[in-house]
């Protein structure tokens, strides 16, 4: 942009020709342009992760919720797992969305990405049904547990 206005500017007398002028305008362009789409991918990169990070952590203590709302009743565990399941969906895409966006050649990452983040609620609950069975603890502790261990989550 400064070289068109000054050779513009100078009436053009630099001794460049007008087809070079503009092959050197085209490209600093595209380097620009490459340049910024590097740096948007590596936004998306950093967002993809941290909510991976985010939703996994987030995704635990959902597992011990549904565990623990099955153990009390099986009406109430299928109702809180069907809430679960419905959040979960939302949750897979806010990963997958910026990863493909990082790394749209590879699809296959934003899959495995949003897998494996979700492959943290069944541990939750295989751990809280561990819990549960050496313990005498009751659902609302369970609750509250989880929902101090959602708010760090949140928090951090």
């Amino acid at each position: 942009l400064r070289r068109k206005v000054t050779t513009q500017s100078l009436g053009n007398d630099s001794g460049i020709s007008d087809d070079q002028q503009q092959q050197e305008e085209e490209a600093e362009e595209e380097y620009y342009e490459k340049d910024a789409t590097s740096k948007q991918r590596q936004r998306s990169w950093r967002v993809a992760i941290l909510l991976f990070c985010s939703l996994l952590a987030h995704n635990f203590p959902e597992g011990l919720c549904v565990a623990a709302s099955a153990k009390e009743s099986p009406q109430l565990g299928i109702t809180v797992a069907l809430g679960v399941l419905i959040h979960n969906i939302p949750e897979g895409i806010a990963i997958s969305v910026p990863c493909i966006a990082a790394r749209p050649d590879a699809p296959w990452l934003a899959f495995w990405l949003a897998s494996v983040s979700g492959l943290a609620e069944p541990i939750g609950a295989v751990v809280a049904l561990l819990v549960l069975n050496k313990t005498k603890l009751e659902l609302e502790n369970v609750l509250a547990t989880v929902a101090g261990v959602m708010c760090m989550v949140a928090l951090l």
